[in-house]
């Protein structure tokens, strides 16, 4: 664990490393026990993935791509068609339970800095992970991102709707040219982040692209953040050559590997 209380420099800048799912590969992703694998490493933060249940409470899930899609003992469905009393009462077929984001607040809100990544297309559930911050004051430390870019827009609304005065970056993910965001339809605010899977910096076909996204978002003071999916070997010299360039934010699956994100 020493490893990762060390500072990742690129240029004499910090770079921030967050766990994918907490520490997704080394314990259950997204359970209590992958966040607590997280802290015991001294990492900055952890991702995780939010569906709403049919009565509209927040749950820690990825599931299946694209849906969120998943298998337990008593149902393998969307969450966004079960209650939420049914899936507390439910198994993962690993043995894991499915949390609750109240109840994971309620463990870690003084420890864990969160990025909240909303799947799927409800804008609502901004509101109903906000109600929960706020209903426990911890909106500080804490950052949204989404494939669906439109939560940029609800998040900002809501925050102001609440008069939230803390600064709440946001990363726009992206995984092709196609999901590309947008920035002069959103006006991102400084601390905002365009976060893209980490293979865009490394196939040819795709450089140009994205390099003029970076300059672009750079001009705009927009970050620039890069995920491995779970399944991705990280190389050191990935991350040797993100450092090189600049890069703000890693999220991370290989927390427990050396060498590390912090080592290049």
């Amino acid at each position: 664990g020493d490893v990762y209380k060390r500072q990742l420099q690129a240029e004499h800048k910090e770079i921030r490393v967050e766990g994918h799912r907490g520490a997704g590969q080394l314990e259950p992703e997204n359970t209590f026990k992958a966040f607590d694998r997280a802290l015991e490493l001294g990492i900055d933060g952890v991702e995780l993935d939010i569906w709403l249940s049919q009565d509209e409470v927040p749950f820690i899930l990825h599931g299946k791509w694209p849906t969120g899609i998943v298998k337990t003992d008593i149902f393998e469905d969307e969450l966004k068609n079960v209650n939420s009393k049914q899936i507390m009462q439910a198994t993962l077929m690993n043995g894991e339970k499915i949390h609750s984001f109240e109840d994971l607040i309620i463990r870690y809100k003084d420890t864990l800095s969160l990025n909240i990544e909303m799947k799927g297309q409800n804008l609502l559930a901004v509101e109903k992970v906000f109600d929960i911050l706020l209903k426990y004051d911890v909106l500080d430390g804490m950052r949204f991102s989404a494939f669906y870019h439109p939560f940029y827009t609800k998040i900002r609304s809501y925050m102001k709707e609440k008069n939230i005065q803390q600064e709440i970056p946001f990363g726009f993910l992206t995984d092709s040219l196609v999901s590309l965001p947008q920035l002069e339809k959103y006006d991102p605010q400084p601390g905002d982040q365009i976060t893209f899977e980490y293979d865009l910096f490394f196939k040819d076909e795709y450089k140009d692209k994205i390099f003029e996204k970076v300059a672009e978002a750079r001009k705009l003071g927009v970050k620039i953040g890069v995920y491995f999916p779970m399944k991705i070997v990280e190389q050191p010299q990935y991350y040797k050559f993100l450092t090189s360039i600049n890069i703000d934010t890693i999220i991370s699956c290989l927390l427990y590997t050396s060498p590390s994100p912090r080592d290049s």
